[in-house]
């Protein structure tokens, strides 16, 4: 692992953005006031921090006014950060002209990640039209230049793209001579994007590369792992098959756990070996296999001895929490008519609460499900409750406790039940009751408009509105112009195409500030072990600033990780452990070209400039989250304990170190 930490640090040492020399740039920043006179001085600054701070702020500004600035700029010494502004600033034929014009230069092979990727974020359909036919055009035996795959799925990602742009992805995965950065690239693309199945030779060959921990080889097979789950196939090599049970790398595991089920197993022998996974020592590879298991197909002539294994796993004793449940859903999909009465003293209640919501069917459930609700006073049971009620609504429309539930949600001053009721209402209670609902949308439009922590309520009841009735909508987009709170007016801008009012008010501002250059690292100490942060402030000061004011106060201490997704992210910072607190305030967003690789620490949101308290760790490289959410530190030491915590994992507390 020293190899991947020291390649992650050379960009931060060699090319340190914000320094706390620079305030009055990130005060601006923060305001979203992006005062042309303060970052016209930084770009005219000369020096290479002073100009590349200014692009990051432009490329969080969505202000394409800036795009004559930033192509006047010195092309070879702002190259990564020039193709990130513009990308992140988004479709524009001036910028698209200005990459093909950097492309058909000398500087290609060198820039030509950046480039194309920056392409795929501004260009248009002919763009992409371009762009196939320079690799369909170029005489060679592999393409020689990086990217390609990057621009193919930004494309996509804007809903542009069609067959001869899956065909470079599969072009590019299925040459052997492709290089390892390149291939991964197109790997990614393709399981985002769909169509693997035409490259299982290649997707086996990697899986069979000898054991490594070097993070271009852990990536590569993660890539794999991921296209073979996305196309539910696995190779039917027994080899493989066994190869991957025995992997030593955590990340690995979970993928192999998530991707094995689709092996054709033969024997009740074959099943077994599977099972294994779930005596792992980290919980995140257990769970993983209790729930990917409901994907399998059982041998024929298997199906009694192997519920005779699974029941009796679910009622062992040191079996993890959520890997009991999870073995619970799975079995009862495996084997739907049976009992599930055994196994209720077993397993936590939100697990049950899942497996009724799946009996949509059965009134009995939904009126089970009903009864705990309306009795329920813990807000994260509420939430597990309502969301399977919700499911019934086809099925059972007319019943009055149901349209009650749902209107009481609503109503609430909870923003969580607000926003999954609004969000999960189907037409036909919609139908049954607009005027109410009117009526409940307009009152908590009214009374929440400057309620930071409904955030996600307001969004939800929007979106309703809008369902509903366009007067209605526009009614709530009017009373919402209102609001105090920059993110609820940032939304509401987006959402009907306006230009934003106001600026983002000044709170916390200075002291974020001197927080935001005061630690070097954190250690974070959890019931499962120690890791260790390194801030990264010269790429998101205020986010750091954040972080450290509200550790500073011991508000991180005893907190869960509420969200864990094996193999993706372990996330935090929400008091109510439901997944909808935070501190009661939002500070802005701060993306930069930094990559969610593994160990990358970031800000959950609810969208852009929405951020609280709330951070997530890395299990794995997701490139799709580049420049959508904010990187504010890196783990150092402890990668091990990070993939070891499970969901309702604590932490104990976090130490700010100079």
């Amino acid at each position: 692992m020293k190899i991947f930490i020291i390649i992650l640090l050379l960009p931060v040492l060699l090319y340190a953005q914000f320094t706390n020399d620079d305030q009055d740039l990130v005060k601006t920043t923060f305001e979203r006031s992006f005062n042309k006179r303060v970052i016209s001085n930084y770009l005219n600054a000369g020096g290479g921090q002073k100009v590349n701070a200014a692009l990051l702020s432009i490329s969080n500004s969505e202000d394409t006014s800036f795009i004559p600035d930033i192509i006047s700029l010195q092309f070879a010494k702002h190259a990564e950060y020039i193709c990130f502004a513009l990308g992140q600033l988004g479709s524009s034929s001036i910028s698209s002209d200005y990459v093909w014009s950097k492309l058909h230069s000398d500087d290609i092979t060198k820039f030509s990640r950046y480039l194309f990727e920056a392409l795929g974020k501004v260009g248009s359909e002919d763009d992409l039209k371009k762009i196939i036919t320079l690799y369909a055009n170029f005489d060679g035996p592999s393409f020689p230049y990086s990217g390609i795959s990057l621009a193919v799925y930004q494309f996509a990602f804007r809903g542009i793209k069609n067959e001869s742009s899956i065909r470079i992805l599969i072009d590019e995965i299925d040459n052997p001579i492709t290089p390892v950065e390149s291939k991964n690239d197109a790997l990614f693309a393709l399981a985002r994007l769909g169509n693997s199945e035409k490259i299982n030779d290649e997707l086996k060959r990697i899986l069979l590369l000898h054991p490594s921990e070097n993070p271009d080889t852990v990536k590569l097979k993660q890539f794999a792992l991921m296209n073979l789950r996305v196309e539910k196939f696995f190779p039917q090599d027994k080899q493989l098959f066994s190869l991957l049970l025995t992997a030593t790398n955590p990340l690995l595991l979970i993928e192999a756990a998530k991707s094995l089920v689709y092996y054709n197993f033969n024997s009740t022998d074959d099943v077994l070996e599977y099972l294994k996974l779930l005596d792992n020592g980290n919980p995140n590879v257990s769970v993983s296999a209790a729930a990917s298991l409901k994907n399998i197909t059982l041998p024929i002539g298997t199906e009694d001895s192997l519920k005779s294994v699974i029941s009796k796993l679910i009622l062992k004793k040191n079996l993890a929490a959520n890997t009991k449940g999870e073995l619970f859903l799975s079995y009862t999909k495996l084997f739907p008519k049976s009992d599930v009465t055994p196994f209720l003293d077993s397993i936590d209640d939100r697990f049950y609460y899942d497996y009724l919501g799946s009996n949509t069917q059965d009134k009995s459930s939904l009126l089970f499900l009903l009864r705990k609700y309306e009795i329920e006073e813990n807000l994260a049971e509420k939430i597990d409750l309502l969301s399977n009620i919700l499911n019934f609504q086809e099925s059972f429309s007319q019943n009055k406790n149901l349209y009650e539930a749902v209107i009481n949600s609503l109503s609430s001053g909870f923003a969580p039940l607000v926003s999954i009721a609004a969000d999960g209402i189907d037409s036909l209670l919609i139908i049954k009751d607009r005027g109410k609902l009117i009526t409940i949308i307009q009152r908590q439009i009214a009374y929440r408009k400057n309620d930071p922590d409904f955030m996600e309520g307001i969004m939800s009841l929007t979106y309703l509105a809008e369902r509903i009735d366009s007067s209605l909508f526009t009614e709530v987009i009017d009373e919402l112009n209102e609001s105090n709170l920059y993110s609820i007016r940032k939304f509401i801008a987006d959402k009907s195409g306006q230009k934003l009012k106001y600026e983002k008010p000044l709170q916390d501002f200075n002291e974020i500030w001197r927080n935001a250059f005061t630690y070097k690292t954190a250690n974070v100490e959890t019931e499962k072990g120690n890791f260790t942060i390194e801030f990264l402030p010269r790429y998101a000061p205020v986010s750091v600033g954040n972080f450290c004011k509200l550790a500073g106060k011991g508000f991180y201490n005893g907190i869960e990780f509420h969200r864990v997704v094996p193999g993706f992210v372990i996330q935090c910072g929400d008091p109510s452990a439901t997944g909808w607190g935070g501190p009661g305030y939002d500070i802005i967003s701060e993306f930069s070209p930094l990559p969610y690789d593994i160990g990358m620490v970031g800000m959950a949101s609810a969208g852009k400039d929405t951020e609280g308290s709330q951070w997530f760790v890395m299990q794995g490289n997701y490139p799709h989250l580049n420049g959508r959410y904010t990187i504010f530190a890196r783990v150092t030491k402890g990668m091990d304990v990070v993939y070891k915590i499970d969901q309702d994992t604590k932490i104990i507390n976090v130490t700010l170190l100079p």
